[in-house]
């Protein structure tokens, strides 16, 4: 269970992570200087992977990628969950979820590529400010 799990993870994470070196090859530079400028008091998710579905976050008006942020967030906490915790509740449940995660993360990813051909630009470079 727990492997299947973080496959299904990991699986949406480098997608996800390789879709963004492509399209928006400075996403983690930039990410950090958002969250300097616009939230000087708390600390920056220390880790990567936060640090990624946070960035996806920041994009507002229904775009692929603030569900993708979305979805993406709360499957690393059931990968986090299912690689450190002794009990998994409802684990069948949990293989089931995560599997549905990577598969809509998929999907979303698809639409993105679909828009691509019209503008190859990171969704970001208007919107982070």
């Amino acid at each position: 269970m727990r492997t299947s799990v973080s496959r299904a993870y990991y699986m949406a994470y480098n997608t996800v992570r390789l879709w963004l070196e492509a399209n928006c090859p400075n996403w983690d530079a930039d990410f950090k200087v958002w969250w300097r400028a616009n939230r000087p008091t708390m600390e920056a998710p220390i880790g990567q992977h936060q640090r990624m579905w946070q960035y996806c976050l920041l994009v507002r008006g229904g775009h692929p990628l603030t569900q993708i942020g979305r979805c993406g967030d709360r499957a690393r906490l059931r990968r986090t969950e299912a690689d450190y915790h002794e009990e998994i509740p409802h684990s069948d449940e949990a293989v089931r979820a995560a599997f549905e995660a990577a598969t809509q993360i998929a999907c979303l990813l698809c639409r993105l590529d679909e828009g691509a051909s019209a503008s190859s630009q990171c969704p970001h470079q208007s919107r982070l400010g």
